[in-house]
């Protein structure tokens, strides 16, 4: 599989690809670097104003090499999207010197085009706070609304069980102390892709994100899809009897977890988490709000746009402090009691990597897990979720 790298740069390690299927680049074409065939593509769509019918996707078509035939309404929604100038079709062939001062030209117009563009998506505050919690109710099954008869159950009716440490989540379907660890590791993982899934979806319809280059995308989604399932997941740990509900229903104590193994820290660490943010009684639609900004960080190591990352950051951190403000009055400080959050799930972020790296290089555990596909305990290492950002 071949991927955009994280620093945004357009190779697999041998090869230049095209910025618009994947395939190999021939060139700098328009402004991009791209194959033979969207070149072409491009070039006959402009040059003849073409007008294709309408996408019946949504304008959600995955545009590879393996398909790039198959919707040219989106294959040319690409081609603009990724930097492909329509200006550039009309200059034909001139001195590469001519060229280049053209193209550095037409990248700067791209760039303020970018700018506006997000700018314009931002501006009615209105619309932006109803898109953002209208997505996350949408695209999370765990608020407090979704599960409050699960919750009631689980303190009126609890059924106790224990669970090994690396499989204590809410995610778990069903939590077990013995069993065979492979078998169950990947009954986990199944139910951790929708979880993802859905912060992707999430994702992709808070406004400007989609204006973001696709490497950034990427590389927000990478970074920050573990911290907004803590923030989803918070209502799935109750404070007052010190324990966290499962899906199916069953309560594990915090002290009832064993202590062998090395993941108690972290453990320890999310339920001190969730028992913080649980305390400042926030609506689901401010956790949506608050998972937003988690999601848009401008100091993601990696980022191509940082200026642009940052300009979504700010709009969404001054919309969530109005938010808060307005629906706490009693609560003056509770703005920078929520934005003090934000390291405490960098760090458990970091926690979780380190602890589950140091369970799979257990010697019981080699061979258990196929990194590439599994989701553990929170573990996002699953490729599905990206595939509309990679190339194969």
């Amino acid at each position: 599989m071949l991927k955009l790298c994280s620093s945004g740069s357009e190779f697999d390690g041998t090869t230049v690809l095209c910025r618009v299927c994947g395939d190999k680049a021939s060139g700098f074409h328009y402004g991009v670097h791209s194959c033979e065939g969207c070149k072409g593509f491009f070039r006959r769509s402009i040059q003849q104003k073409i007008q294709y019918r309408p996408c019946t996707k949504n304008q959600q078509c995955s545009i590879l090499r393996i398909n790039r035939n198959r919707c040219q309404y989106c294959r040319l929604k690409k081609c603009i999207a990724v930097g492909m100038s329509r200006d550039a079709v009309r200059f034909g062939r001139v001195p590469k010197r001519e060229k280049a001062k053209i193209l550095a030209a037409m990248q700067k117009v791209n760039a303020t085009s970018h700018e506006k563009a997000v700018s314009s998506e931002l501006e009615d505050e209105g619309r932006l706070l109803t898109t953002i919690i209208s997505s996350h109710e949408k695209t999370c099954d765990y608020t407090r609304d979704k599960v409050a008869a699960l919750t009631e159950r689980a303190r009126t009716q609890p059924v106790r069980t224990n669970c090994f440490p690396h499989l204590v989540c809410p995610l778990n379907p069903a939590p077990m102390e013995q069993g065979e660890n492979s078998e169950m590791m990947k009954h986990f993982s199944e139910w951790f892709a929708p979880a993802i899934c859905g912060v992707v979806e999430f994702a992709k319809q808070i406004p400007g994100f989609s204006l973001l280059p696709q490497e950034d995308q990427v590389t927000l989604l990478k970074a920050g899809v573990f911290e907004v399932l803590l923030v989803r997941l918070a209502c799935m740990f109750d404070s007052g009897n010190n324990s966290m509900m499962c899906l199916n229903g069953q309560v594990i104590h915090r002290e009832a977890l064993h202590t062998s193994n090395n993941a108690r820290f972290l453990l320890d660490s999310m339920f001190d988490f969730n028992e913080r943010l649980n305390a400042l009684r926030l609506s689901d639609g401010e956790l949506g709000l608050f998972s937003a900004v988690v999601l848009i960080a401008a100091d993601r190591p990696g980022l191509r746009n940082v200026e642009l990352v940052q300009k979504i950051q700010q709009k969404l951190s001054d919309l969530l402090q109005k938010v808060v403000i307005s629906g706490h009055p009693e609560n003056p400080h509770i703005f920078g009691e929520l934005m003090k959050k934000i390291p405490d799930l960098r760090t458990l972020n970091t926690l979780h990597s380190e602890k589950f790296l140091a369970y799979k290089m257990e010697p019981q555990n080699n061979g258990l897990m196929d990194p590439s596909s599994t989701v553990t305990s929170s573990t996002l290492l699953s490729a599905d979720p990206w595939s509309q950002y990679e190339t194969t």
